[in-house]
Parts: C-alpha cells; sequence; structure tokens
C-alpha cells in the first residue's frame, strides 16, 4: 500500500493546514473509472467501453462529472464540459493523472466531456 502517515496530523495542527486533503478514488463495479476529491471539487472519468466487474482499469479515459462542493455539496449539477469550468476540470485533469502515476498504473489519456443535449 502507498500513502503518507496520518500521524503529524494527529499531533501537530499546522500539518492540518497544511495538508493538501485529496483523495483518488477507484470506481470499478460495473463502471472503470477513477475520481479525485478536493475540497472544492469532485472529478471523476470513466472508460465507457469497459465493464468493471471485468477489467480493474483503464488508459483511456473520459470526463465524466465534475462537481463543485462548495456550491453543490449534494452534487446535483455536473460542470462537465461546461466553458466557465473548463480551466479547473483541466487542473483537476492533470492532477488526477498524476495520482494514478503516483499510484504505479500507465499514464492514462483523460479526453475532456462532451457537452450532453
Amino acid at each position: 500500500m502507498k500513502g503518507r502517515s496520518l500521524l503529524p496530523l494527529v499531533h501537530d495542527p499546522q500539518a492540518r493546514m497544511q495538508w493538501d486533503n485529496k483523495a483518488l478514488i477507484q470506481i470499478s463495479n460495473r463502471m472503470v473509472g477513477r475520481a479525485i476529491r478536493t475540497k472544492e471539487w469532485t472529478y471523476c472519468v470513466a472508460d465507457p467501453d469497459l465493464d468493471g466487474d471485468k477489467v480493474p482499469f483503464s488508459t483511456r479515459y473520459q470526463e465524466y462529472v465534475v462537481y463543485n462542493n462548495y456550491t453543490d455539496p449534494a452534487q446535483l449539477v455536473n460542470l462537465a464540459a461546461r466553458e466557465p469550468f473548463k480551466q479547473a476540470a483541466a487542473q483537476l485533469r492533470e492532477e488526477l493523472t498524476g495520482m494514478i502515476v503516483a499510484s504505479g498504473k500507465l499514464k492514462p489519456t483523460i479526453t475532456s466531456a462532451k457537452l450532453y443535449p
């Protein structure tokens, strides 16, 4: 298992303030996907052509959902492919890609979401 010790968070209030508070999430039950959750955003990508019951990961994903956790804590409004949020999505895409590589997987290609009608 890869990761960092949580002990500094227990003993040092300054460490709690500096903690990046990001989580990499693996989705692999019927869907092959990955997500990153930060304080402000939830960003999820998926490979629509693969079955998570049969394949655990992909090297090719498409943006699936983008939620602003501050303005939409219930995650009701998908912001993927909406023009005002494309810059945030690009930053999250880079962060997610880095976290996937850091977890030991190959660097994936992630394409931007298409705006749904």
